[in-house]
């Protein structure tokens, strides 16, 4: 926010740009050695106090206090038709990288070091997967905020794996379960005037609740 009041550049432009450069040194430390775990924690660690620092920065200077709101709660009521066009191109084309590179990324996955002996260029196959999560984390956060955006990455990915066999059937599975949950939480949402973000969040743990302890009965 900061940056585009004194450069001029969009808000967006600022968020990519520092987003990716965030994302991709988690990448390059995993890449130099250090336990993903480890980088991850620390990745967690850097952007929190990074988060709440830039935070009260803004809220002391600068009248944007809804707009930090509808970064960390988000209402996609409130989305403008721009904001539409632009989820839509993002998940488009990450649906596009996802099929297209599923088989390779699995691979690298269960065995880099093979990987890297057949001949496959890893560090490319990372550098787009890093690359590509970043885009759709920092562009998608404007529209359903950061919590919501979290939850919609991680639970239908769960609930999938729970649920199916396969990538394809698991990564599919993913994408639906999302969709449908979304659509489900701001109908809900606008019938018993709640927030959307949490009535998501909320079908999805009963979602998974449902899969996962259905499980048990098989």
């Amino acid at each position: 926010m900061p940056l585009s009041v004194f450069i001029g550049l969009p808000m967006r432009v600022w968020m990519l740009v520092i987003g990716l450069v965030l994302v991709y040194l988690v990448g390059w430390l995993t890449y130099k050695g250090m336990d993903p775990d480890e980088a991850t924690s620390l990745f967690v660690g850097l952007t929190a106090s990074g988060g709440v620092l830039a935070s009260y920065y803004v809220l002391t200077r600068y009248p944007y206090s809804s707009r930090i709101w509808a970064v960390v709660f988000g209402d996609p009521l409130l989305s403008s038709r721009s904001d539409a066009v632009i989820s839509m191109i993002v998940a488009i084309l990450f649906m596009f990288f996802a099929y297209t590179t599923t088989r390779e990324i699995v691979y690298i996955g269960a065995d880099i070091e093979d990987a890297r002996l057949s001949g496959l260029k890893v560090w490319l196959y990372d550098l787009a997967l890093y690359t590509s999560i970043g885009i759709v984390v920092i562009v998608m956060i404007n529209t359903v905020g950061f919590i919501l955006e979290h939850v919609l990455i991680l639970i239908p990915g769960l609930i999938a794996h729970y649920a199916s066999k396969g990538v394809y059937r698991a990564l599919t599975l993913s994408i639906l379960i999302a969709l449908f949950s979304f659509l489900a939480g701001l109908a809900l949402a606008i019938g018993f005037d709640q927030s959307s973000s949490a009535m998501t969040g909320c079908l999805l743990v009963l979602e998974f609740g449902v899969v996962y302890f259905a499980g048990w009965y098989r």
